[in-house]
């Protein structure tokens, strides 16, 4: 499935009341690449609200330290402050 930019915008912009969007972003997949393109929008100027991300380290699986270290290094990369409980 093939999102545009314009289709994350006007989703984005339904969120007008709050202070900041914050991505759930447990490292797989989809949420990586969902974190990568709205911080996309955000490099150009799209996204006028503070990023933020949120993971959440049930420690269910053995690699789930990894997956935590994986969306650390991610979102240092891509400049978003990163919560993990």
């Amino acid at each position: 499935m093939k999102f545009e930019a314009t289709e994350i915008l006007s989703q984005i912009d339904e969120l007008v009341d709050c202070e900041s969007l914050v991505i759930a972003y447990s490292g797989g997949l989809d949420s990586t690449v969902l974190l990568h393109a709205v911080a996309a929008l955000r490099d150009r100027g799209y996204l006028l609200k503070p990023l933020r991300a949120l993971h959440v380290n049930h420690g269910l699986n053995p690699a789930a330290a990894n997956w935590e270290e994986f969306c650390v290094q991610t979102c240092k990369d891509l400049g978003i402050s990163l919560q993990s409980v």
